[in-house]
């Protein structure tokens, strides 16, 4: 600390932390730039509330003069992470689970830390929110107590190379990849960029390490070779999964499907309020998870009875006597599918004039972009022709107009046409890409 005597409050460090905003006594700040905020600009309301030093960038001359301990290095980023790694490897014991995948990487770990919670009570890490990128991966690993005997992480990316590094971060045991699908092609290229970067988390593993994997993916023979001679364990649809799940549907009171665990000749039949084939797939995903781990199949099932997924992920909400369905959290071509399959199925018996899809723009997908838009667009058009269909956004706008279909610029001009349509009774469902927070309109007036 530059030779001078160090103040008071720095007798020691108790919590790391890079959120000026959750600064307290005793807490490191360590002030990363770039991004939507600069930390450095933080640094006087840090040290109001109370922080025993800084990490801050060596190249931040002006900040020399916080009265509190300075740790100057090249870039706090990297030292943000080298932090968390040290911390996770103060459990050597620690079983990690990384999931990574193109979608269903938050369901599969809301499932998966319902399922070991019932195994393990209390002593179960999991992500927070979706905190699961080159911020939110340290956050929680620096959330780490001696009582957790597992950890359920998110690893998500939308650069090549991330997987990578966050990898080296969390060392995992166990390696879950939920699909692979056309997200993030704008920096990944095609698919096979994204099965690349995907499989990173899997060469990543430690050395007494199980692979899981979706066997119905069409890029599994590629999974295979980056799993090598890993232990394995397969989920999906077919008899050739180890972990098998058959979907039977759902109505608006209850969802049933059964799992198989092929290789134990083991059968079980699960009811719960999660709808959705893709979502049968995630809990078949959640299930390989916890059976790599050795929990039983009976807890794999009371397990996924009690999961509750986050807001904006397949919440149906009645406002007043409209039905609505949020599940804006975000969109890809493969999950935007799957969710209006599930929609179409959920509302079967409501008449198509009052079922209405609010579809918001499929964002970081490249130069494929408007083919895929058009795809979604042309499917629905063709599968269910007499659906009220709300395409909103910038690409859904050029997409809809190649194939002469109505569609809003923006949230606040779709959202005054919608309501003008509603009768009592009707449903709609809302999905589009996180920026366009498409959730606004179910209380907009």
């Amino acid at each position: 600390y530059r030779g001078r005597p160090l103040p008071d409050n720095a007798a020691g460090v108790e919590k790391i932390t890079d959120d000026s905003r959750k600064v307290r006594s005793g807490d490191l700040f360590v002030a990363i730039p770039g991004g939507r905020q600069d930390g450095h600009n933080f640094l006087d309301q840090i040290v109001d509330a109370g922080a025993a030093a800084a990490c801050i960038s060596r190249r931040r001359k002006a900040a020399d003069r916080k009265d509190i301990p300075l740790l100057c290095v090249d870039n706090p980023l990297n030292a943000f992470h080298e932090l968390a790694r040290a911390h996770r490897r103060r459990f050597p014991n620690l079983d990690v689970i990384g999931i990574t995948g193109s979608s269903g990487k938050t369901s599969v770990r809301c499932m998966l830390s319902a399922i070991l919670e019932k195994a393990w009570p209390g002593e179960v890490l999991s992500t927070l929110g979706n905190t699961n990128n080159h911020f939110g991966v340290p956050r929680n690993l620096l959330r780490l107590q001696p009582k957790h005997r597992t950890a359920v992480l998110e690893v998500g990316s939308n650069q090549p190379g991330e997987i990578a590094q966050l990898t080296r971060l969390i060392r995992p045991r166990i390696g879950i990849i939920t699909n692979i699908g056309s997200a993030h092609l704008e920096n990944f290229g095609n698919t096979m960029g994204v099965v690349m970067e995907k499989g990173c988390l899997i060469t990543g593993l430690r050395g007494d390490s199980v692979a899981v994997i979706p066997e119905h993916t069409e890029q599994i023979e590629i999974l295979r070779q980056i799993v090598g001679s890993r232990p394995t364990i397969t989920f999906g649809t077919s008899s050739k999964a180890d972990v098998q799940v058959e979907y039977q549907g759902c109505d608006a009171k209850k969802c049933r499907l059964t799992l198989k665990w092929n290789r134990q000749n083991i059968s079980r039949s699960l009811t719960w309020k999660i709808g959705g084939g893709h979502q049968a797939l995630n809990a078949a995903a959640a299930a390989a998870g916890a059976t790599a781990l050795g929990v039983s199949a009976d807890t794999v099932i009371q397990g996924l009875k009690e999961t509750v997924l986050p807001e904006h992920r397949m919440q149906v909400k009645e406002v007043g006597d409209i039905h609505w369905v949020n599940d804006a959290y975000n969109a890809n071509p493969d999950s935007m599918r799957s969710g209006v399959e599930w929609f179409m199925e959920l509302t079967a018996n409501v008449p198509m004039n009052q079922r209405f899809l609010v579809l918001g723009d499929m964002l970081e997908l490249g130069e494929d972009a408007i083919s895929a838009h058009i795809d979604l667009l042309s499917w629905i058009a063709k599968d269910f022709p007499a659906v009220n269909l709300f395409p909103i956004g910038q690409l859904m706008g050029q997409a809809a107009k190649k194939i002469n279909i109505r569609s809003f610029p923006a949230k606040a001009s779709a959202g005054r046409q919608l309501r003008q349509n509603l009768r009592p009774g009707s449903w709609v469902f809302l999905k589009g890409s996180r920026a366009l927070e498409l959730e606004k309109l179910i209380n907009s007036e």
